[in-house]
């Protein structure tokens, strides 16, 4: 199966969503981490990198933030409708799930 969605489009997608997800939350800093097709080529799992609102005082808002400080989120993005089907915990230095 060839995905429809582009990867700049299912990035697009994933980002939209966590910023809306999070939008009451304050979350900064909101960066595309990782993006890649799965095996089956069905989703595209996009690693989305926050930090977020209690990681924005003290040290870290002087001294600027830590990777270990920040969230990563891995959204499933369908390759041919680009709909966000799901959110996923992603641990630095774990592998993508899948």
């Amino acid at each position: 199966m060839v995905a429809k969605i582009s990867l700049k489009d299912a990035a697009k997608n994933a980002k939209a969503f966590v910023a809306d997800l999070y939008r009451e939350d304050h979350v900064s800093d909101l960066l595309l981490e990782e993006i890649r097709l799965s095996s089956d080529e069905r989703e595209w799992l996009v690693t989305i990198g926050f930090m977020p609102p209690w990681m924005n005082r003290g040290v870290t808002a002087v001294l600027g933030p830590h990777p270990k400080n920040r969230a990563y989120k891995v959204v499933s993005v369908d390759a041919q409708t680009g709909e966000v089907r799901d959110l996923r915990i992603r641990t630095p230095g774990s592998e993508s799930p899948e």
